[in-house]
C-alpha cells in the first residue's frame, strides 16, 4: 500500500517486452563508462527524458539513487553561484548521503555527528513566511539554493500553500537563489501530475510561478526495478556546465541497463495512460481515508495528492500503550496481507499507479479491518 518504499509506482510485474529489451542489451552493450564513450540507448533516454521535463530544462546528468542526485544537484548549484549555504524546509529529507541527509528536518540526520556542509533550515512551523523571506533577503549573499520537496514525502505528505511557496520563490529569484526541486518521490505521477511541483502552477491567479533551476527524481524513474535517479537542469545552467566542469565522476552514471527501464517506465506511463488513472483514484481513495478517519485509531484531517496520501495515528500519553497499539495494527495489517512502509504516527496511503478500483477497496477493507481490531484490543479511548 506504500509501493514498497513510495518507489514501485508500476507494481511488481516487468512487462515480457521489457524483459525482453533488458535480455538485449545485456547481450550486446551491457555497459558503457559515460567518461569514454556514448551509447544509443542513452541518447533514446535523454530524447524521452526531454520529452517529459519543464520545457526550461535541457541538461541531464543520471545517477543511481535520489541521494546522488541531490548531491550533484547541490554541487552543482554552489559552482554556478559561486555561494555555498543551502536553505531547506522543516520536515523534508533529502537522501541518505552527507551532505542531503544533513541538510534536511528527518530524525535520521542525527547519525551524522559533524555538520558537513554550510547549511539553514527554515522551520515553516515555527517561522512566518516574512521572517523566511526576511532570512533569503538578509543572507542571500552566502545562499547557494534552496532546496525543497514540492510535497514533502517522508514528513507527512505535505503541500505548501501557493502563495506562501510563490513569495519565497520570489525573494530567492531577487537574491539569485537557486531553486531546487526535489521530486524522488513525488516525481513521475505520484500526485496525478508528472512532476509534484505541478500542483503549484494550477492557479490561474498565481500563475506558473514554480520553475526550478534544479530538479532531481529517482524512485518512480524505474519504479526502483533497476536503480537510476536523474538530475535537469535548466538552459541557463546547462550551457554553463557545457564549458564549466561539474567534477562529477560515477562509474554507474547513465547507465545502459537501468536506462532501458526507465525507457520503458516512461513509454507504459504514456501508453496505460497512468496519470489519468491517478486522477480517478484520488476520488476513490479520498472516500475512503474519509472513512477511516472516523476510527478513533486516526485524526479526522488527513493529506492527499493523487496516490500521495497520509492519515496521523492518534497516540495516548502512555509510551507503552502507544508501542502496544502500533505493534498491534502493524501486526494485523501484515496478517490480512499487507506490508507497508510505516513511520507512526505517520501512515502512509501510496498504492502503485496502477491499481485498479478493485484493488483499492481490498486495500481498505484489510486496513479498516487492522484499524477495528486494534481499537476493540485497546478499547479507542485514548
Amino acid at each position: 500500500m506504500t509501493s514498497q518504499a513510495v518507489c514501485s509506482n508500476l507494481g511488481h510485474t516487468v512487462p515480457q517486452r521489457t524483459i525482453d529489451r533488458l535480455s538485449h542489451q545485456a547481450q550486446t552493450v551491457p555497459f558503457v563508462y559515460g567518461g569514454l564513450a556514448q551509447n544509443s540507448t542513452i541518447t533514446e533516454l535523454v530524447e524521452k527524458v526531454d520529452q517529459i521535463t519543464p520545457a526550461h530544462m535541457s541538461g541531464y546528468l543520471f545517477p543511481s539513487s535520489g541521494s546522488e542526485a541531490n548531491e550533484a544537484a547541490i554541487r552543482m548549484a554552489r559552482l554556478y553561484t559561486g555561494k555555498q549555504t543551502i536553505l531547506s524546509f522543516g520536515k523534508s529529507y533529502h537522501g541518505g548521503t552527507g551532505v542531503p541527509l544533513y541538510i534536511g528536518a528527518d530524525g535520521r540526520r542525527d547519525f551524522v555527528s559533524q555538520d558537513p556542509t554550510p547549511s539553514t533550515r527554515l522551520d515553516q512551523s515555527t517561522m512566518t513566511l516574512s521572517q523566511i523571506c526576511d532570512h533569503i533577503h538578509q543572507h542571500g549573499d552566502d545562499i547557494a539554493a534552496l532546496i525543497t520537496e514540492p510535497v514533502i514525502g517522508s514528513g507527512g505528505v505535505m503541500k505548501h500553500c501557493d502563495m506562501f511557496m510563490r513569495d519565497i520563490l520570489r525573494v530567492c529569484r531577487e537574491k539569485k537563489v537557486l531553486v531546487i526541486a526535489d521530486e524522488v518521490m513525488s516525481g513521475f505521477g505520484r500526485t496525478g501530475k508528472m512532476w509534484g511541483h505541478e500542483l503549484y502552477n494550477g492557479n490561474t491567479e498565481l500563475g506558473e510561478f514554480y520553475k526550478p533551476d534544479l530538479m532531481t527524481f529517482a524512485k518512480g524513474f524505474t519504479c526502483a526495478a533497476i536503480p537510476m535517479s536523474g538530475v535537469a537542469c535548466s538552459a541557463t545552467l546547462h550551457e554553463h556546465f557545457q564549458t564549466n566542469s561539474i567534477g562529477y565522476g560515477s562509474t554507474y552514471q547513465a547507465h545502459p541497463m537501468a536506462a532501458v527501464m526507465a525507457i520503458e517506465v516512461i513509454d507504459r506511463m504514456r501508453e496505460e495512460h497512468v496519470l489519468e488513472n491517478v486522477m480517478k483514484n484520488e476520488l476513490l481513495i479520498r472516500e475512503h481515508m474519509a472513512d477511516l478517519a472516523s476510527s478513533p485509531l486516526f485524526h479526522k484531517a488527513f493529506r492527499l495528492h493523487g496516490s500521495f496520501g497520509c492519515m496521523d495515528m492518534r497516540m495516548s500519553d502512555d509510551g507503552t500503550m502507544n508501542e502496544g497499539i502500533i505493534a498491534c495494527f502493524t501486526e494485523r495489517l501484515r496478517e490480512h496481507g499487507i506490508i507497508h512502509m510505516f513511520r507512526p504516527p505517520l501512515f502512509h496511503i501510496a498504492p502503485p499507479l496502477n491499481c485498479t478500483p478493485t484493488e483499492i477497496h481490498r486495500m481498505f477493507q484489510i486496513i479498516k479491518r487492522a484499524a477495528d481490531d486494534t481499537v476493540a484490543r485497546y478499547g479507542g479511548g485514548w
